[in-house]
């Protein structure tokens, strides 16, 4: 009877599959998490570039318009919760030490720049001694809907330097 039993092979692919189950189930809902977890990171970067490119293309903003271009970093991070999303824009201006220094700084979410200050975003030598960039910052904190895999938030921190169409960009 138990050689019987040893040649059996009826049930085999039903046990493999019990066995293989668990763990396809588990690269699928990991790979999920992950391709959200890669999507919310490119949005947030494209809202970055979005908010300098914007900021770049006239020559004066009022606060209004900060505060609209501010705005459009959250119809971009659609399908994603924008709750956990900060953004700031500043000017920047290279010293004589080719540091970039802040001009201006205005932010909704975030702590504005303070001005002179040299933000850790930008390398030296990025700037030249007086040309003007504007750097913006979009931190996003991501939290996976399923959480199986990745249970704890994610923080992406993406910033992007734009240099002025104009002159400069100063606000009025």
């Amino acid at each position: 009877m138990l050689n019987r039993f040893r040649r059996d092979e009826g049930g085999a692919a039903a046990v493999e599959f019990a066995l293989f189950a668990p763990v396809l189930v588990l690269l699928y809902f990991g790979t999920v998490e992950l391709s959200l977890a890669l999507l919310a990171d490119r949005h947030s970067a494209h809202a970055a570039a979005v908010i300098a490119d914007l900021t770049t293309q006239p020559a004066s903003l009022s606060e209004n318009e900060i505060t609209d271009i501010l705005g459009v970093a959250a119809p971009i991070m659609r399908p994603f919760p924008t709750s956990g999303m900060t953004t700031r824009i500043s000017m920047l201006q290279g010293d004589s030490n080719n540091v970039a220094r802040v001009v201006w700084s205005r932010s909704q979410t975030m702590t504005p720049l303070a001005v002179n200050n040299a933000p850790a975003a930008v390398k030296i030598g990025v700037l030249k001694k007086d040309e003007r960039a504007v750097l913006s910052e979009v931190n996003y904190s991501y939290t996976s809907p399923i959480g199986h895999i990745v249970s704890q938030p994610m923080t992406f921190r993406n910033h992007h330097i734009s240099w002025p169409r104009r002159r400069d960009v100063t606000i009025r």
